[in-house]
């Protein structure tokens, strides 16, 4: 009950991180490309949800239960470890302060569309 419990609160900054990531999404796209980039994220996740309960199914089934949450409490260890060790996420600027070229994207101004620096 423990673990399972543990589990549970390891999704509340899970949770908070998707809300940072929205508002740094709708600072960072330029609104005329904001649906089609939403459309195709929230697409590909709904594609994506059923595989994945599918195989955490088939984990669950094949090996103990324990050994999938432990295994996927390690995934969250080493996102926390990568979040920390890594220079530049440690030194991202606030969302307020967030834009294209945080992120080396240029905006096009012409048709006001998105593109990787080069």
């Amino acid at each position: 009950m423990l673990a399972i419990s543990l589990y549970g609160l390891a999704w509340i900054p899970i949770g908070a991180i998707n809300v940072l990531f929205g508002a740094i999404n709708q600072s960072i796209i330029p609104n005329s490309m904001y649906g089609r980039i939403s459309s195709v994220t929230y697409s590909l996740s709904a594609i994506a949800m059923p595989f994945g309960s599918l195989l955490g199914g088939y984990l669950a089934e094949t090996f103990n239960s324990s050994i999938v949450f432990a295994c996927s409490s390690c995934g969250f260890i080493m996102i926390s470890i990568v979040w920390l060790l890594h220079p530049k996420l440690r030194k991202l600027p606030t969302v307020k302060e967030m834009k294209p070229e945080t992120f080396l994207i240029t905006v096009n101004k012409m048709n006001n569309t998105s593109l990787p620096m080069k």
